[in-house]
């Protein structure tokens, strides 16, 4: 048996949204959760689409943008948590094409600032190459700044 409800379901969602962008799926749940019928919220869903307040491309652009280009994040962990919120895997695939360049100078940098806090901790070797593995960055782009660094 479903709960009352105070506010009608795309009331909900705006108010949701307004807060902070989420992806469909991530919206689906919480209307669930919040006891709203699956014709509701289909309902919803179609309108806030028509409107383009609710776009998972946008979603993964701008969550790329923050997390990779601006925080320098392994993009492999943020493809991952992208499909986890929901999103298709071509369309993260596709937005982090556009990013391509700009994400493999950013990982450099952070590779670099990483590579710089081990060596401070009189981290050697292997040993960086192994931490920054186990964080994520790929062993192609931590050659190349070791290489890099080498030739300084």
């Amino acid at each position: 048996m479903a709960k009352p409800r105070k506010t009608p379901c795309l009331d909900y969602c705006m108010h949701y949204l307004s807060r902070y962008p989420k992806t469909e799926k991530e919206l689906s749940i919480k209307l669930l959760q919040k006891w709203y019928i699956e014709e509701e919220i289909q309902k919803a869903l179609v309108y806030l689409k028509e409107k383009n307040f609710l776009d998972d491309q946008q979603y993964a652009d701008a969550y790329i943008h923050s997390e990779v280009i601006k925080k320098w994040k392994p993009i492999f962990k943020i493809k991952q948590k992208l499909f986890q919120k929901g999103v298709d895997k071509s369309t993260i695939d596709q937005v982090a094409r556009q990013y391509g360049e700009q994400t493999k100078q950013g990982m450099k940098n952070k590779i670099n600032k990483e590579i710089d806090k081990l060596k401070a901790k009189w981290v050697d070797g292997f040993d960086i190459v192994q931490k920054l593995l186990q964080k994520g960055y790929h062993f192609k782009l931590v050659k190349e700044v070791a290489n890099e660094r080498n030739q300084k």
